[in-house]
């Protein structure tokens, strides 16, 4: 539709969903990503149009010229999208985004290499700036973690970028307002088991519920480990689990610093359709941040370090859960459910929807770590669930 063009370059990664390649507009200009799937399968559909109705580059530059603090949102923005027919058989669609560096978990690795409470200070505080934009689209992210955070495409970026949004869906629109609070059994434990929100166990996210996923998201992050990953093939246990920690919240976090204890109360704390104070949110870490100054930095360690890059450390916990059970998988919705939960009202014109099967789950296969999308495919993470669909309409 921009009637631009687009030259691959070298593959990055193959997955259920399609394959993801490096590529420049007419081989020249800067290099992007750019995710491809056949138009039987759905996946990519949901994430284009969370990119169409919120991620374009202009809309992001308006949002930032009317906020006062220096704090901006950091996502990929769309740079191209559209449909491709390759030998005149097979029929392709495509989103280019913006190419990034390496997600966290490369540093993380699914808890061997906790974070030290300036790096997760940093971190949080970044990522709350990022959800108080997708939460003014009406919007939830509703899957973050490690794998879901890369630093910026400069070396030694201190940038924390959140991307994958195949899971977001919006929790208001303008015709009815705030959705209300009500369990979906077609959206119930959606994410990534260990982090989903006690909302999203039920099928119903909201902003508060983006922000206690990031809770244990920060939990994990300091201790290496959450008492329910040995837990994680039954997410009606891990409920239960969060459910009975989140009850004695004060014993569990009594020896995490203030600054976190500060944040995950008032997270917890929030009511259903309540806006979050991101002011507030930042402040709980503004301290920590600006001790660190220049030291805080997210370069690559060896396994094994407790607290990578500097800053002050914190007490670590480490559960043999940790070793002997293999990481949580991703669960996801239905294609079907998950194109209708894309669609706005002024897209329902444009594209039908139409029966499709479960998806199955994403085989990976890692080839590059510098790729917006290593984070869905890095081998010591869940693999996001694919979506097959029978069939695309596109009008």
């Amino acid at each position: 539709l921009a009637k631009k063009q687009w030259v691959l370059g070298k593959t990055l990664g193959k997955g259920g969903f399609g394959e993801i390649y490096t590529a420049k507009e007419s081989a020249k200009g800067e290099e992007r990503v750019v995710k491809i799937e056949p138009h039987e399968n759905g996946p990519l559909f949901v994430e284009m149009h969370f990119f169409m109705r919120a991620a374009k580059p202009d809309l992001v530059a308006e949002y930032n010229k009317t906020r006062k603090i220096k704090e901006k949102p950091l996502l990929p923005l769309l740079r191209g999208s559209g449909s491709y027919m390759h030998k005149g058989t097979e029929n392709y669609r495509f989103l280019v985004i913006d190419k990034l560096g390496k997600d966290l978990d490369k540093i993380f690795e699914n808890g061997k290499n906790p974070f030290s409470l300036a790096q997760v200070s940093s971190i949080t505080s970044q990522v709350v700036t990022t959800l108080e934009y997708l939460h003014s689209t009406s919007h939830t992210h509703n899957d973050i973690k490690a794998a879901n955070l890369l630093l910026g495409p400069e070396p030694d970026s201190i940038q924390i970028y959140l991307v994958d949004f195949g899971l977001c869906v919006k929790y208001s629109t303008e015709s009815s307002g705030h959705k209300e609070y009500k369990p979906d059994p077609r959206k119930m434990h959606d994410g990534t088991i260990e982090y989903v929100s006690r909302d999203g166990h039920i099928g119903c996210t909201s902003r508060r519920s983006d922000l206690e996923v990031l809770v244990f998201n920060v939990i994990h992050w300091l201790r290496g480990s959450l008492p329910w990953v040995s837990l994680s093939a039954d997410p009606k246990k891990v409920q239960a689990a969060k459910e009975a920690y989140v009850k004695d919240i004060d014993a569990n976090i009594k020896e995490l610093p203030k600054p976190v204890k500060d944040f995950i109360k008032y997270s917890l704390s929030l009511k259903f359709d309540q806006a979050p104070d991101y002011d507030k949110l930042r402040g709980f870490f503004k301290d920590e941040i600006s001790k660190a100054g220049k030291n805080l930095s997210f370069s690559t360690v060896n396994s094994g370090s407790a607290t990578p890059g500097k800053g002050r450390k914190t007490k670590v916990v480490k559960s043999p859960a940790v070793k002997s059970s293999p990481a949580p998988s991703k669960r996801g919705r239905k294609a079907k459910e998950a194109l209708e939960e894309s669609q706005s009202e002024e897209e329902a014109a444009d594209s039908t929807p139409v029966p499709v099967k479960r998806g199955r789950k994403a085989k990976i296969v890692v080839e590059d770590s510098q790729s917006e999308d290593e984070a869905a495919m890095s081998s010591s993470v869940p693999a996001k669930r694919g979506r097959k669909a029978k069939k695309v309409a596109e009008d």
